[in-house]
C-alpha cells in the first residue's frame, strides 16, 4: 500500500510541475505540498475513514494550493487547508440538497399536473346527447359534393376553392318540437367538427359567411319550425368515399355520427 501512495504522490508531484508555471517551492513547502498529496491519496484507501472528495472539490482545492504556493509564494497551512475542504465539501452537499429539492419539487407539480389532468372524454350517441338542447331536435340530414356553393345565381355569395378541390357539405336539421320560440345561438358554443374519409384523412370544416353555417347560427326558431344547418369542408376533387364518419366534440362530451 505504502508503495502505490509514493507512487501517486510522485505522480502527482510531476504532474503539477508539467503543468504549472516554473516556480521552486521552498523544502518546508515540499513537505507540505507532499503531506497534503498523501492524505488527499488516502482518501481513496477503503480502509481510510473520510468522506470521498467530488472532482469539482479537488479541483478547487488545487487551485487553491496552486495560489498559495507557485502565485503568492506562501506556505500552506494544512489547518488552513481542511478549513477550506471542510467549506467546499458542506457547499457541494448543500447543492446537491438543493438540486435534490428542485428536482422534488419539479417532479412534484408534474405528477401534481398529470393526476389533475384526470379528464375522460364521454361518448354519447347522438348529436342531441351531445349539444343537450331542451325542445330542439338536431337530425343529419345528406352530404353532397360540389365545385361550387350555392349554385343559386343571385347568391350574394360564393365559395372561392384551391385548384382540384371541391366542397364537401354536410347538412342537418334543427327541429323545434316545442310550442314556444326557442333561442338557438350556436355561435359562442365550444363546439369542434372533424370529418374521416375512409378512416385514412381528417378534415376540419370552413368557416363561410353563409346563414346556414352552422358555427355562426343565432336566431330564434318558431314552435315547430324546422331549419337547416350546414357543415362544409374543403376536400380533393379525386376524393373516392367508402367511409365517411364526422365526429362532434363539446366539452368532454363526444359523438360520431356516420354519414350515409
Amino acid at each position: 500500500m505504502k508503495t502505490k501512495i509514493i507512487t501517486l504522490i510522485v505522480i502527482c508531484v510531476l504532474v503539477l510541475n508539467g503543468c504549472m508555471k516554473q516556480y521552486k517551492p521552498s523544502e518546508h513547502q515540499t513537505d507540505m505540498l507532499a503531506e497534503y498529496i498523501a492524505g488527499t491519496v488516502l482518501k481513496y484507501d477503503k480502509n481510510y475513514e473520510t468522506t470521498l472528495l467530488t472532482s469539482d472539490i479537488n479541483a478547487k482545492l488545487n487551485d487553491y494550493v496552486n495560489d498559495l504556493v507557485y502565485e503568492d509564494n506562501k506556505d500552506v497551512n494544512l489547518k488552513d487547508l481542511a478549513s477550506r475542504e471542510k467549506d467546499l465539501d458542506e457547499e457541494d452537499r448543500n447543492k446537491g440538497t438543493e438540486d435534490q429539492l428542485t428536482d422534488d419539487n419539479k417532479g412534484s407539480k408534474e405528477n401534481t399536473s398529470l393526476n389533475n389532468d384526470t379528464s375522460e372524454t364521454i361518448m354519447v350517441e347522438t348529436l342531441n346527447e351531445l349539444l343537450n338542447i331542451e325542445g330542439l331536435e338536431f337530425a343529419y340530414k345528406s352530404y353532397d359534393f360540389y365545385e361550387e356553393y350555392p349554385k343559386k345565381a343571385d347568391s350574394y355569395f360564393n365559395l372561392t376553392l384551391k385548384d382540384g378541390n371541391q366542397l364537401l357539405v354536410v347538412s342537418f336539421s334543427v327541429h323545434n318540437t316545442s310550442n314556444e320560440k326557442i333561442e338557438l345561438n350556436l355561435s359562442t358554443s365550444d363546439i369542434n367538427y372533424t370529418v374521416n374519409i375512409n378512416q385514412e384523412t381528417v378534415y376540419k370544416p370552413i368557416m363561410t359567411l353563409l346563414q346556414e353555417d352552422i358555427h355562426f347560427i343565432n336566431e330564434v326558431i318558431d314552435g315547430g319550425e324546422e331549419i337547416t344547418a350546414l357543415l362544409i369542408f374543403e376536400v380533393p376533387k379525386d376524393t373516392v368515399v367508402s367511409k365517411l364518419d364526422l365526429k362532434v366534440n363539446q366539452g368532454d362530451k363526444s359523438t360520431i355520427i356516420n354519414l350515409e
